[in-house]
Formats: structure tokens, C-alpha cells, sequence
């Protein structure tokens, strides 16, 4: 068993937790809207319908996409 000493309480300051905060506020944003995560993080441009099948398959267990030629 190992002891604690004061200083591994206090590992992470304030200002560190507030910014893990924000950065886990972030990601979970990120997480609910992935068509806004693809354009502001990867920089693409997604089309109408793209949006549409990545909005309906992103929390899916199981996904199939089948896309013709010329799809998108």
C-alpha cells in the first residue's frame, strides 16, 4: 500500500482542471455533433446527404452504407 503525501494531492492545479474542463466540454460537443466536428476539426465539407447518414449512424451499434457511384 502506498502512502500519500501531500504533494500527490496537488498534482493538478486549478487553473489545469478548469482547462480539462473545458477541453472534456469540448470533446463531448465534438462527440453529439460530428458533422460539426468533421468540418471544424478535419476541414471537410460534407454534403446534405453525408451529413444525414453520419447523423443517423453515429450512435448505431451496427451500420451499413451503400453508396452508389457518383453518391456524393
Amino acid at each position: 500500500m502506498k502512502l500519500m503525501n501531500k504533494r500527490d494531492k496537488n498534482i493538478l492545479s486549478s487553473r489545469k482542471l478548469e482547462l480539462y474542463e473545458k477541453n472534456a466540454d469540448i470533446i463531448a460537443f465534438y462527440r453529439r455533433n460530428p458533422c460539426i466536428a468533421c468540418e471544424d476539426l478535419l476541414g471537410l465539407k460534407l454534403l446534405d446527404a453525408q451529413k444525414y447518414i453520419l447523423d443517423q449512424t453515429w450512435n448505431c451499434q451496427y451500420n451499413v452504407w451503400s453508396c452508389s457511384r457518383n453518391f456524393g
